[in-house]
């Protein structure tokens, strides 16, 4: 949301996320095109020139920061006026934290994800994450985090000399949601704000508090114009965000999410048992096997549908369909039916006859 909201005002706006989906320089994007293939070889020789200087091989680095590291040089070469960069294990072991300066540190929802490296603790979590805060920059913190989550940051926060913003003080009013979005009014510069948001769920709702958060900071000092009303309204009702609820096909209905820690899923099960009545709910399931996958399916316990379980296309890390239909099995005992890919294509959601 951020980013196309400032390139709405006409900055050039970088952005560092990760994972790819399809093609891995989706993970760095200016004004939402992807780094064509010449600027990624120069920014690639430029870096192993660097590492050279240095007498340091690639085995010195990870993968992540090596496509972090490209993505700082080509947004000094393609002078962004902005850039957004997300962070990968979050916090202080983060490549991202390399960065001097930030402008805005920006939380979305802190929970048990990476605790093998993070800690075993929400508090180990959150301490770790809320180092990437910098000296008096603008703190925007979630608006539904653990309390001592928002404690961790805002003491952080107030120990770097840092501005916090907390998003639980801004007021959206949800007024419709479905699967095409939502319909809420929020409260801008003082006055009442209609504004339809085409990402599904109830956590993108709460994620849109923390975006209006931030735009209310960004407005006091913009960078060239503000992000007016009509920006909003414009820019959200277009949003698009792949693999997260991300809507496939219209006929049949076939919706992807790339969600893999129990938060993400959580989310996924609340936005889809309002549908469980109407529709036959088909979920076509692949993990990692280092995710928290008996975790993950222990909140599909209460969603009436039939599972297909299938091996993801990661050679190394991933968990086969056969050991996941059978902690399928043991953990949804309720499940209308468990199968394993192949079998005949079958949509995620189709309307019950």
């Amino acid at each position: 949301m951020m980013s196309q909201l400032l390139q709405a005002t006409g900055l050039k706006v970088g952005v560092f996320a990760s994972p790819a989906l399809n093609d891995p320089r989706e993970m760095i994007q200016v004004n939402r095109q992807f780094i064509d293939y010449r600027f990624f070889n120069q920014a690639f020789d430029q870096l192993a020139a660097g590492m050279g200087r240095l007498g340091m091989n690639w085995a010195e680095i990870s993968e992540f920061e090596a496509w972090f590291l490209i993505a700082v040089l080509y947004f000094a070469q393609a002078k962004v006026d902005m850039a957004i960069l997300e962070c990968g294990l979050g916090g202080e072991l983060d490549a991202t934290n390399a960065i001097a300066t930030a402008a805005y540190d920006v939380f979305v929802h802190i929970d048990y994800d990476h605790m093998a490296l993070l800690g075993d603790s929400i508090e180990a979590i959150a301490t770790t994450k809320a180092k990437i805060i910098r000296a008096h920059a603008q703190v925007i913190n979630y608006p539904d985090q653990f309390p001592v989550v928002n404690a961790i940051i805002e003491t952080i926060a107030r120990e770097r000399a840092a501005h916090y913003h907390s998003a639980k003080l801004q007021n959206v009013l949800l007024t419709k949601g479905n699967l095409d979005g939502s319909d809420v009014l929020a409260k801008f510069n003082g006055a009442d704000l209609k504004l339809h948001l085409s990402l599904a769920g109830a956590f993108q709702v709460a994620n849109l508090r923390t975006v209006l958060t931030f735009v209310a900071s960004y407005n006091r000092q913009p960078i060239q114009g503000p992000i007016t009303a009509e920006i909003l309204q414009n820019t959200l009702k277009d949003l698009r965000f792949a693999g997260r609820m991300q809507l496939i096909s219209q006929d049949p209905l076939l919706y992807g999410d790339g969600g893999h820690n129990p938060d993400a899923f959580a989310s996924i099960v609340k936005a889809l048992k309002p549908y469980e009545k109407d529709y036959q709910i088909i979920m076509v399931l692949g993990f990692l096997k280092d995710k928290d996958v008996l975790d993950n399916l222990d909140l599909l316990q209460d969603l009436k549908a039939d599972y297909i379980a299938t091996t993801p296309d990661n050679p190394q890390r991933a968990l086969d369909a056969d050991t996941l239909r059978e902690l399928m099995q043991k953990t949804l005992p309720a499940a209308n039916t468990i199968t394993r890919w192949p079998t005949p294509p079958m949509p995620w959601c189709t309307p019950r006859s």
